[in-house]
């Protein structure tokens, strides 16, 4: 592998020491000849065979010849990390950024950092854009406009950083399908509009070079001039798929960020992406949101350390250079031939299912967006989810289901069969791609639609798993097989999709019967077989731990039961109070009385013992049962204040003088409580 030096300052620590290299990688030969399609099936032989593997934009691919080299990284570093640290990672990262530079037309290395991924650089521009909200430089309300179909991590990004703290979004649609860039640009200059809208200013601008889903390529140039001409501060281009799928000029673009991703289609192992920040806006307040040590020293150098981790993908970056130009045309060329393959892929399947594009041919890139047929009446993101799943796992297909939701007043692009089409297909192409990929899609697709398949009743996600176990089990080779299975029964995948009698037979002589399936019913009634088999678990559990000891009370417990004994006590008192106080109020009636010659007079009760001096006695209460010098206290009950004309007449002679003080209540031996 020819290996890159930079000339650095011999005293610049940060960037090592070049004088004690001591584990140069040797030199290897140049290989003139390009690749064969033997050599590119070599490259990508760790790829799962037997599988359709279309969707080359979610997660791109990385050839053997690279993961080798990103091995010879990581063993460099666990070797000896110091000496990789000190002399290898940042003279071997700088290479990196060197080459991108070259390859985007950038006017300072010092313009190229290297970050994980796309959304990364989106957490930086709008960290910064947060900040100017709290710090007072930009106005409440003032927005931030972008497309409706940016990626979901950037709208996350901006609630976290940006709305919370008082600025605003606007949403531009996206048309589509879409027929050419004016439509485009018409729509963001209304969006513009909507956001400079009372007075507010446009702060920040997000355009996507090429969107993810719908796919669409971008006329990012005539966007970014617009911003310009509109005023807008700042424009970020988020170009997570740009790379390795069309020209990258950062300085005839003219974006103030500009990032993309160099695992998608640049043949980088994950994760690794440029984040290219024009030099006047280098000099702002950016920094990486993962704060170390080297806080301060300019954004490549921040984003170059950011703790102990792999940064073999980010090394890398010279030995994909030197496997793309195996290529005839080197990256242009294999840029080149993707197009040109996804489009006529695109429309062999448009012409089969009886649908359209997306997008024209020339606002197509190495992915292409394809309808679906009307009949599969793909309703909703849950259908496409659907949908999607049963290709994976029935058919051996990978390949992105779009929902297209239609506004009131759209009429939508009808099909073959005078149907509105509802969701569309993204395909991409690379180059380990081949065009049975493409018809095995095709033909999934047209099968479904033959059998009258829909959506609605595709079995669901958790039966695709279940009916898939086996083959989850065996080797690649055995997945290998499945298509020519497939093609020695008629309809092998919907058998999978039922059970025959004769498996539940089968089945039912090896489990027995149950009552879920069907084949038995219960003699009693629910109630009474959930409570014997509630009955049972708590014997067993009560036989499990009889034995054990008390488990200690935990401090928050023991707290909850002392708490728990004053509250009782407390209750205890307050009850002791009550009948305190109805006692004596019970003696002021009765003294109130006395006052009164005519009216007959009671006699009062003595003040209420002590707590300690009560005795509660049960059964039958007479002297014999009793000591002679107990005192009873009796819970007095209300009594009339007045006498009843009847009592007026049992009472016979002067009234007796009231007794005062304490004194012995007896009983006959026939009395009793009405307790």
């Amino acid at each position: 592998r020819e290996e890159i030096l930079i000339p650095m300052a011999a005293d610049d620590r940060r960037n090592g020491d070049l004088t004690n290299h001591n584990h140069r990688d040797p030199k290897k030969p140049r290989l003139s000849e390009f690749l064969t399609e033997s050599d590119i099936r070599s490259e990508f032989a760790h790829h799962q065979t037997g599988v359709a593997r279309v969707n080359n934009g979610s997660f791109g691919c990385c050839p053997s010849s690279v993961l080798d080299a990103q091995r010879e990284w990581q063993l460099r570093f666990l070797r000896q990390p110091d000496e990789f640290y000190f002399n290898g990672l940042r003279r071997g990262l700088l290479a990196s950024r060197t080459v991108i530079s070259s390859l985007i037309n950038a006017d300072d290395v010092d313009e190229v950092s290297l970050v994980d991924n796309a959304t990364t650089a989106a957490a930086i521009v709008l960290q910064r854009v947060g900040r100017c909200f709290s710090e007072g430089k930009y106005q409440k309300e003032d927005t931030v406009v972008m497309f409706h179909c940016a990626f979901q991590s950037v709208k996350k990004s901006i609630q976290a950083y940006v709305t919370r703290v008082g600025g605003s979004t606007v949403e531009v649609r996206l048309p589509f399908p879409v027929s050419s860039n004016d439509e485009i640009v018409s729509a963001f200059r209304e969006g513009l509009k909507k956001g400079r809208a009372n007075g507010r200013a446009v702060r920040l601008a997000i355009i996507d070079h090429i969107t993810s889903m719908p796919c669409v390529l971008m006329p990012v140039r005539e966007l970014v001039n617009v911003c310009r001409e509109e005023g807008v501060e700042e424009v970020f281009v988020d170009a997570a798929h740009a790379i390795g799928s069309v020209k990258v000029d950062v300085k005839e673009i003219g974006a103030d960020y500009y990032v993309s991703n160099l695992h998608k289609w640049f043949f980088c192992p994950p994760s690794i992406a440029f984040f290219y920040c024009k030099k006047r806006s280098s000099e702002l307040d950016v920094h990486h949101p993962v704060v170390s040590h080297e806080f301060g020293n300019g954004l490549a150098i921040e984003s170059a350390w950011i703790g102990t981790r792999d940064y073999s993908s980010q090394l890398v970056v010279p030995s994909v250079m030197e496997f793309v130009k195996r290529f005839e045309g080197g990256i242009d060329g294999i840029m080149e031939r993707n197009h040109d393959e996804a489009v006529r892929m695109g429309l062999m399947l448009c012409n089969a299912w009886g649908t359209n594009l997306g997008s024209p041919p020339e606002m197509c890139v190495g992915m292409v967006m394809i309808g679906l047929p009307s009949k599969l009446c793909v309703e909703s993101d849950e259908d496409a989810v659907k949908l999607r799943s049963y290709l994976r796992v029935h058919r051996l297909v990978e390949v992105p289901v779009y929902f297209l939701g239609l506004r009131d007043g759209e009429e939508g692009v009808r099909d073959k069969d005078s149907g509105v089409i509802t969701a569309y297909v993204r395909i991409s192409r690379q180059v380990y791609n081949e065009t049975e990929d493409y018809e095995r899609l095709r033909d999934a697709i047209t099968e479904l639609v033959k059998d009258q398949m829909t959506c609605q009743n595709l079995p669901p996600f958790g039966i695709f798993r279940c009916n898939n176990k086996a083959l989850e089990e065996e080797e690649p080779q055995t997945l290998a097989k499945v298509p020519e299975m497939a093609e020695q029964t008629e309809k092998p995948i919907r058998l999978l999709n039922f059970v025959s009698e004769e498996q539940l037979e089968e089945s039912k002589k090896e489990r027995g019967e149950r009552v879920e399936d069907g084949t038995f019913q219960r003699d009693r009634a629910l109630y009474e077989i959930l409570k014997e088999n509630k009955d049972k678990k708590d014997a067993e559990f009560n036989e499990r731990f009889k034995h054990r000891p008390p488990k200690a009370l935990a401090e928050d417990e023991t707290e909850f039961l002392d708490k728990l004994e004053m509250s009782k006590r407390e209750y205890e008192r307050q009850l002791a109070d009550e009948d305190e106080q109805q006692i004596r109020s019970f003696q002021a009636a009765v003294a109130a009385r006395s006052a009164t010659p005519q009216e007959p007079q009671e006699a009062a009760l003595p003040p209420p013992a002590s707590a300690t001096k009560e005795h509660k006695t049960t059964g039958k209460r007479n002297s014999a049962t009793r000591p002679f010098n107990t005192i009873i206290r009796v819970k007095p009950q209300l009594k009339k204040v007045k006498a009843t004309e009847e009592e007026k007449k049992e009472i016979s002679g002067p009234p007796e003088p009231l007794q005062t003080g304490l004194a012995l209540v007896s009983y006959s031996d026939e009395s009793e409580d009405d307790d």
